[in-house]
């Protein structure tokens, strides 16, 4: 059974090479190890549906939650809480709020 490779008591096999060796081209661990060790930077994005149902309702109804949730377009019946909060996200993103706002500000110019 030697011959071919196979034993009655796996743990008594033995191991003929080392395992752990060191890293031949060191350099490169370290770059890899350095670049791990960076920290990502986040991105927040809103999908381009939740943004457009964001900017109808604060454009119908302002500030008031309560009438939002209650709107035929809140399709996924979201509470006026869930809505504050996708409004909140949605100033908390630059890009897709400045853009909001300099559509507004175009559109009450014209």
């Amino acid at each position: 059974m030697k011959d071919m490779g196979l034993s009655s008591d796996p743990n008594a096999m033995d191991v003929s090479e080392d395992v752990e060796g060191e890293p031949t081209k060191k350099h490169v661990v370290k770059a890899l190890e350095d670049e791990a060790s960076q920290p990502t930077r986040k991105t927040l994005r809103m999908s381009g549906d939740n943004v457009k149902f964001c900017v109808y309702m604060m454009e119908k109804y302002g500030e008031d939650y309560k009438a939002m949730a209650k709107d035929s377009k809140n399709y996924y019946q979201d509470t006026p809480a869930q809505i504050r909060q996708k409004i909140k996200t949605l100033k908390k993103i630059p890009e897709q709020w400045n853009g909001y706002l300099r559509a507004k500000q175009m559109c009450e110019e014209s």
